[in-house]
């Protein structure tokens, strides 16, 4: 009988961190010190399917999202439809750039799961999580979001519902800022 009353509590924790893990809110970062801003960041480089660098610190002019996730974090898999739907509500505002960074091995991984997985959005990889460790990232999924001077206005430190009002009304916000 102790046995089943440790698995259900067990089970009620984790029901629990699931669920403020998919009902976090966007909010502002508690503090900048350990998030670069992009423009003052050195070589925040992700890689392109080709093997082409692209250095966030280089990007202004639009709000920038870099979405950091990997093909084995559950809540990862699990944020991805929406986020893909959030991306085909965005992708064709060219005020708006997501870079939706795996730390995946290799490519041969990402391909596998987008078999059993689909989405469409704009992929690149970060290997051995270098640039992700330079934003300070700890876990996965995480999101940064920055204005068009390269400034991080939010941290999102967790999966979240991209669908929400809430997010949707940032971005809209941010994208109306000149």
């Amino acid at each position: 009988m102790k046995t089943r009353t440790a698995l259900v509590a067990a089970s009620a924790l984790v029901a629990l961190v699931v669920a403020f893990v998919f009902t976090t809110n966007l909010k502002p970062p508690e503090g900048q010190a350990g998030i670069p801003k992009l423009s003052a960041g050195k070589n925040l480089a992700v890689f392109t399917r080709d093997g082409k660098k692209v250095d966030l610190s280089t990007l202004q002019g639009r709000i920038v999202l870099v979405h950091f996730w990997a093909t084995w974090c559950p809540p990862c898999v699990d944020e991805l439809p929406e986020l893909d739907r959030f991306w085909l509500r965005y992708r064709n505002n060219p005020s708006i750039a997501l870079y939706s960074v795996s730390v995946d091995d290799s490519w041969e991984a990402i391909d596998a799961f987008r078999k059993e997985h689909p989405f469409d959005l704009p992929l690149f990889r970060d290997p051995q999580s270098k640039t992700a460790h330079k934003f300070g990232t700890t876990k996965f999924p995480e999101t940064y979001i920055a204005d068009r001077k390269g400034k991080v206005l939010y941290h999102l430190a967790n999966a979240i519902d991209w669908d929400s009002s809430q997010v949707t009304d940032n971005i809209d916000a941010l994208l109306k800022q000149e």
